[in-house]
This record gives C-alpha cells, structure tokens and sequence, in this order.
C-alpha cells in the first residue's frame, strides 16, 4: 500500500463545510482515506509521501463543461490551411493550462471529440 498525505493548506472538501484551516488530505492507494486537520489525521505506521501544499488550498477537482480545446487562440483562416488533427497536439498547452488551474475534467463543446 502507498500512502500520501497532503498538508499545509486550507481543505475545502466541496460539501458546504466551512473550510478546514492547517488542513490535510491522507490518500491510500490513490483513494482519499482521511480528511481533517493535520494533528487529527491518524499516519500509518508505514513510509507516507509528503506533499506540502505551501498555504495553499486543498479541494477536489473542478468541472468545466463547455471548453474549445481545438479552437483556443485559432486564427480560422490559417487553420482552413492546416491538417486538422494539428490542433490536437496545439491543444496541449490549453490543456496543461486547465489541470493547472484545478480543472480536472471537461467537456469540449465543439472541435475535439
């Protein structure tokens, strides 16, 4: 089993709770196991990796439903001059983009399948 636990931030666990200041998250197996405060948390008696969230916040993956991961920044005349699947591999960078901002799932709404 691994173990990881993220400290050091402000949880909001997305159900209305107040946030949960010095807050941290223990996941098990890519499976959360314990949200709370740090000093509440019970660690395993086995190795746990460490993920310092640096003050920041601690939340759950946002959704996003209506993104244009084909069509971000496209200059539509170059792009009538183009393979079309070029704009798959353009994507990328609005894609990192996104999971950097805390998106972790989307919907396109027109360009990519």
């Amino acid at each position: 089993m691994s173990y990881s636990l993220i400290h050091n931030g402000t949880v909001i666990d997305g159900n209305g709770r107040s946030p949960i200041p010095n807050g941290a998250v223990l996941i098990r197996d890519n499976k959360i196991e314990q949200v709370g405060r740090k000093s509440d948390i019970r660690l395993p008696n086995s190795d746990v990796q460490m993920i310092d969230a640096q003050g920041g916040h601690i939340l759950p993956g946002l959704i996003d439903t209506h993104v244009h991961f084909i069509f971000d920044g496209v200059n539509f005349v170059a792009a009538m001059n183009t393979p079309f699947s070029l704009g798959y591999y353009q994507a990328i960078g609005p894609m990192r983009r996104t999971l950097d901002a805390g998106i972790t799932s989307v919907r396109d709404a027109g360009g990519a399948d």
